[in-house]
């Protein structure tokens, strides 16, 4: 009578399984890092949309100065007040409520995101720029102190992204 190998032995089976198991961690740690860095693309597309904003304001308006500062949910419903004659800074939400830049819930992001208008704080010549926000996560920041933190200049663009 013949002896007759049917099946898969236990050596075999766990073979199999330990590669299954190495190509899904592979394929996770890959979908995490795709997913980051899409986060971080459309951070930077918000941040570029912000720039141009304060930009197109700047050149209406090139009497009205914007106070540099972060953007924030919006806490009211006012319109676009402007006094063209009036040097006193504006909030940076005057872009909002102009009509330059989209309400968003700017809480929503891993970056708190900043316009640039009076030369006050880290601007150096920027039009806006965006820093992570500490709850994000060590994936924004770089040895675990430093926030990523991102600029759009008048000349250049994007820096330090």
């Amino acid at each position: 009578m013949k002896n007759l190998k049917r099946g898969f032995t236990m050596m075999e089976m766990l073979v199999v399984f330990i590669l299954i198991a190495v190509l899904a961690q592979v394929a996770i740690v890959t979908y995490r890092r795709a997913i980051q860095d899409s986060k971080n693309d459309h951070a930077k597309a918000i941040l570029q949309e912000i720039a141009i904003a304060n930009q197109r304001f700047r050149t209406d308006y090139p009497s009205v100065n914007i106070l540099s500062g972060e953007i924030q949910d919006n806490a009211g419903t006012e319109t676009c007040k402007i006094n063209k004659f009036d040097s006193a800074g504006q909030p940076p939400r005057l872009l909002i409520y102009c009509g330059y830049l989209e309400d968003r819930k700017w809480s929503y992001y891993d970056y708190k995101f900043y316009v640039c208008g009076d030369d006050a704080g880290k601007c150096f010549g920027a039009l806006a720029y965006m820093v992570a926000q500490k709850d994000a996560g060590d994936k924004y920041y770089q040895g675990g102190v430093n926030p990523y933190t991102c600029a759009y200049k008048t000349v250049g663009g994007l820096q330090g992204c």
